[in-house]
């Protein structure tokens, strides 16, 4: 049985567990990730397809903005996949979420800050992350924060927290329709004077489950 974990501090570096049908001990996968060692890194989300470990990650770069990167183990070292996910440098991104359709990775991330920041999906085409369809929000003048990724079959879905018209964090999940980014269903709060965030989703078949705090 192989699993994997993460350890954030100066440098992001992943361990593999050792391990048959006991523990016996972690060993370091490749050296540090960290695009510029001499600064942090943060948010790091592992995926694992066909026995490649993919990660998805934030690094602060020297102006002092934290970007998204995409690295994968080739067996030897972590090598970048495509460029940084940001639209603009100078904007901080944050919280990515990593899943695939196939081969092909997908990342939902927010970027920019407060009121500024908007969900974004992006996928890898070629050594380009392009995005899918525009920003998700639901309210153009609100931030949006932790996006959660999931892919069903064909069809693309997130949910993430919203400031609402009142200021109130608010839980949402749209799905990808090939055109546009479709609500689905209202809020997921059971209250709308008190906050809802990160939020976490899963399915069972077609079924979504969220679950936030």
């Amino acid at each position: 049985m192989k699993l994997k974990t993460l350890r954030i501090a100066l440098s992001l570096v992943v361990f593999l567990l050792l391990s048959s049908n006991a523990f016996s001990g972690w060993e370091q996968v490749g050296g540090s990730l960290n695009i510029d060692p001499n600064r942090d890194a943060s948010y790091a989300r592992v995926y694992v397809l066909a026995d490649i470990p993919y990660v998805s990650w934030i690094g602060w770069n020297a102006s002092g903005y934290a970007n998204v990167y995409v690295k994968k183990y080739n067996g030897v070292e972590w090598v970048q996949v495509g460029d940084m996910l940001n639209f603009d440098i100078n904007q901080h991104a944050s919280e990515p979420s990593i899943a695939f359709k196939d081969s092909t990775p997908f990342v939902a991330y927010q970027e920019g800050t407060d009121v500024a920041a908007k969900v974004f999906v992006k996928y890898l085409n070629g050594s380009n992350w392009e995005a899918i369809g525009n920003s998700l929000n639901v309210f153009a003048f609100r931030g949006a924060f932790s996006p959660q990724l999931s892919i069903v079959g064909n069809v693309f879905y997130v949910v993430f927290s919203q400031d609402d018209l009142s200021w109130k964090k608010t839980i949402y999940m749209k799905h990808y329709d090939s055109s546009n980014w479709v609500l689905d269903g209202g809020s997921l709060n059971f209250d709308q004077d008190h906050n809802a965030s990160a939020p976490s989703l899963a399915f069972s078949g077609s079924t979504p489950y969220v679950a936030w705090c």
